[in-house]
């Protein structure tokens, strides 16, 4: 007699979701390398890239990268539309919830959901496969799916096989799964991570396993242990942060101060339940980052407050207070936490 799974976690995430909702909605660009983030201005642009398709990174472009260093000829850029994502996230995240009702929604393109209700994997893929295909008949969009005991093999299973993936991880098959992995796979690990554990000769997840203690978080997510529990309402954020890059290094203060203050009105506007701590991020042009923090005496909401307080953090580094050297300013980025 076959036992029932204690856990059928699945995973879904969309495949390279901005670029490809752009590559649907502009049917002269199907096929090309698609970039979406920040205007590169042939090579001269400031920001970063948000994603890119498939196609853009087989170039070598990638999330987070410089638009500077993005720019290649015959890339498509775009600033792309934001609330085009959104609408089609919410279309998404609906359907699924059509077959799966509790669902934990981590991002504008990613989710987790359980299946454990099937009864067994061959059917939880089956409703995976359905799931995968109403999202393409509908929205015209690829994703790929995950499924394991618990979120962390389901995340790690949903990325194995992009784009339009979907790879089945059961209990029994985990150790083999995750061993030859590269560290980098294990969410949690950054480049920083990477780098120090790769001078330690730990490449795989196997590596991992072996060389960390049982105690260690590493050795436990190693091992593919991690929650099954499905979290319906997303936690409550801890910050809230907004930041500008300028179109040119600056150390003109009315510009900066101009630049500064919508950053104020735009976080007041996009968080009106109050906060306590506002930390101000300078970045100059050399790359050197800095940053102030200020905490009130209690919450608050007041965007005069909040101007007022900004300037008392921004003023120094205009001028010998905090920049002695009078260096240009490239960004700047304001944060609220402490929310009540």
């Amino acid at each position: 007699m076959q036992t029932k799974p204690e856990h059928i976690i699945a995973h879904l995430d969309m495949d390279a979701f901005f670029a490809a909702i752009e590559e649907r909605n502009n049917p002269r660009w199907q096929g090309l390398p698609i970039v979406v983030g920040a205007d590169p201005q042939n090579g001269a642009g400031r920001g970063v890239v948000s994603t890119a398709n498939y196609k853009a990174r087989a170039l070598g472009i990638h999330s987070g990268q410089p638009i500077s260093q993005a720019w290649r000829d015959g890339v498509i850029f775009t600033s792309g539309s934001w609330s085009t994502y959104n609408r089609v996230s919410k279309n998404i995240m609906r359907l699924i919830q059509t077959f799966c009702p509790p669902i934990e929604i981590r991002s504008i393109d990613e989710a987790y959901f359980d299946l454990t209700f099937t009864g067994s994997y061959p059917n939880a893929t089956k409703l995976c496969q359905k799931i995968k295909q109403t999202i393409q008949l509908q929205e015209n969009l690829t994703c790929s799916v995950g499924l394991g005991p618990n979120k962390l093999i389901a995340k790690i299973a949903s990325d194995f096989n992009k784009p339009d993936g979907l790879v089945v991880v059961p209990p029994a098959q985990v150790q083999s799964f995750l061993d030859p992995l590269p560290i980098r796979k294990m969410p949690g690990i950054g480049p920083k991570t990477e780098s120090k554990l790769h001078q330690q000769n730990i490449k795989t997840i196997k590596d991992i396993r072996e060389s960390f203690s049982p105690a260690h978080e590493l050795h436990q997510k190693s091992l593919g242990l991690g929650s099954a529990t499905i979290h319906t309402t997303p936690a409550p954020a801890q910050s809230i942060s907004q930041q500008t890059t300028f179109l040119k290094d600056t150390l003109d203060p009315l510009y900066i101060i101009k630049k500064v203050l919508s950053l104020c009105e735009y976080l007041i506007n996009h968080h009106q339940s109050g906060y306590k701590t506002l930390t101000l991020t300078i970045r100059f042009s050399d790359f050197i980052t800095k940053t102030h923090a200020r905490t009130l005496k209690k919450p608050t909401t007041s965007l005069k407050i909040t101007k007022l307080e900004t300037l008392k953090l921004l003023l120094p580094f205009l001028d010998h207070r905090q920049n002695p050297a009078h260096k240009k300013l490239r960004l700047v980025g304001l944060r609220f936490s402490n929310l009540t």
